[in-house]
């Protein structure tokens, strides 16, 4: 892949910091990915657009050959955004998710290299997007909630149910009123471009939702805050290193006494684990309505 004028603005849209950026460029002409990105690219374009979850981490493909694929399957995405009316603001943010992820491979490895290739999968199929401060998929969930378990969501979720999955981006603080927006613009977002698809809720699965967290935290954080939005569904799970890794880029449990831990929730994660407990992963839903 030459740098040509519409090479750049590709990669300028995928958010490449400078020295990401000059490592892709490399591995674009790079004969020995050539071809696993191939094998990447058909693996993933059966599923544009059919808004099914793409289970391939079963294929043995390098994670810098996906993330060439990534790279060259971008027009083609942007294309379906635009037959979808998708606007171009939302096409932008979803794919910066790219550049950010090999950012964040650099911070914990000190190289280039894409270790969170998997969650970028719904990305290349069309189903999720980034709506300001938030990412929101679109799918059919298999969550089951009964009528009468969640406030204002009277007919409860049934498998088979369009839902928006919401994800967090590491992409600066988590003010209330930036989440608001960000659901806000999705209401409409969804309404306009997907008008046929009736979504019920909202579900966010995260530590982030851990009961824990809002009994140890001051009620006004923000995380806090976040959490009070949702109504909890089942028994949380527990996930040891999900607090870790997103704090600390580290999943070596070994490496907590050498880690610095400066700001209040860091500390707060530290302790519990000190305590030999295990964080949580909590699933919460939240009405949609239409906007």
């Amino acid at each position: 892949m030459s740098t040509n004028t519409a090479d750049t603005d590709t990669l300028d849209l995928l958010g490449f910091d400078d020295a990401d950026r000059r490592d892709v460029e490399r591995l674009l002409t790079d004969p020995a990915v050539a071809e696993a990105a191939r094998l990447a690219e058909k693996a993933i374009l059966p599923f544009l657009g059919t808004f099914e979850e793409a289970r391939l981490d079963h294929l043995g493909i390098p994670p810098l050959a996906w993330l060439r694929a990534y790279v060259e399957l971008t027009p083609r995405l942007i294309a379906h955004h635009e037959g979808l009316g998708v606007p171009a603001e939302v096409t932008g943010s979803t794919l910066a998710d790219v550049g950010r992820n090999t950012g964040i491979h650099r911070l914990r490895h000190g190289g280039f290299g894409l270790e969170t290739w998997t969650w970028l999968i719904p990305h290349y199929v069309g189903m999720l997007f980034g709506i300001g401060r938030l990412t929101f998929a679109l799918q059919r969930t298999q969550l089951a909630v009964p009528a009468g378990s969640v406030s204002a969501l009277p007919g409860g979720i049934a498998p088979g149910d369009w839902v928006v999955g919401m994800h967090i981006p590491e992409s600066g603080p988590l003010s209330p009123d930036q989440v608001d927006e960000s659901i806000r613009r999705a209401r409409e977002f969804f309404g306009t471009v997907f008008p046929d698809r009736r979504i019920v809720a909202g579900v966010c699965e995260s530590w982030l939702l851990d009961p824990f967290l809002a009994r140890s935290l001051p009620a006004d954080t923000n995380l806090v805050r976040f959490a009070e939005r949702y109504t909890l569904v089942g028994e949380p799970v527990d996930a040891a290193t999900e607090a870790l890794y997103f704090l600390f880029r580290e999943r070596d449990r070994t490496r907590l006494p050498h880690l610095e831990h400066p700001t209040a929730l860091q500390r707060l994660v530290i302790e519990r684990y000190d305590r030999g407990e295990a964080w949580q992963v909590a699933t919460g839903v939240l009405a949609w309505g239409d906007g």
